[in-house]
């Protein structure tokens, strides 16, 4: 099963089919984040998996 397979698996039901992730240490970040509250990053990644 791909990544994109799993997470659209584990966001059934879920409001929103959008998810914003930091591209350095793939933490999990809210819509309007400008870096990463793990690592700094400002690499943050959006996917739309509907």
């Amino acid at each position: 099963m791909s990544v994109i397979g799993l997470l659209q698996r584990l966001l059934q039901g879920a409001r929103s089919c959008i998810v914003y992730e930091c591209r350095m240490c793939g933490m999990k970040m809210p819509q309007h984040s400008e870096s990463c509250h793990q690592c700094g990053s400002t690499e943050i990644a959006r996917y739309d998996l509907c």
